[in-house]
């Protein structure tokens, strides 16, 4: 097992942001969303038990469950993991409190 060090969590916090620019931006090669980005903002909030601290915890605990030796966000077979991955951390950042997303209302004459 590899030793938890600053720079596997640099990485791994790196490897979610590129994964989201790539697949979830505006340059997106594909054009289904399956979820919105998680705010960069919240990446960059190391304060203790923070957001950041959250989606890191969210990912150990997906990679742990679903037997992965590594995270890999690169390789296209694993989009599909990726995209888990980043929808539990969504849910974590939402329970926690520190996402909350657009809620619309319509009025009744609509």
């Amino acid at each position: 097992d590899k030793i938890l060090n600053p720079f596997m969590l640099a990485k791994l916090v790196d490897g979610m942001r590129r994964f989201q620019d790539e697949h979830l931006g505006r340059k997106a090669k594909l054009k289904k969303y399956p979820l919105l980005r998680i705010p960069s903002p919240l990446l960059h909030d190391r304060s203790r038990s923070g957001p950041l601290y959250t989606i890191i915890v969210s990912a150990f605990r997906t990679k742990s469950q679903s037997h992965w030796r590594n995270f890999n966000f690169v390789n296209p077979k694993l989009y599909d993991d990726n995209i888990a991955l980043l929808k539990r951390a969504e849910a974590d950042l939402i329970n926690g409190g520190y996402l909350t997303r657009p809620r619309v209302y319509f009025d009744e004459s609509v």
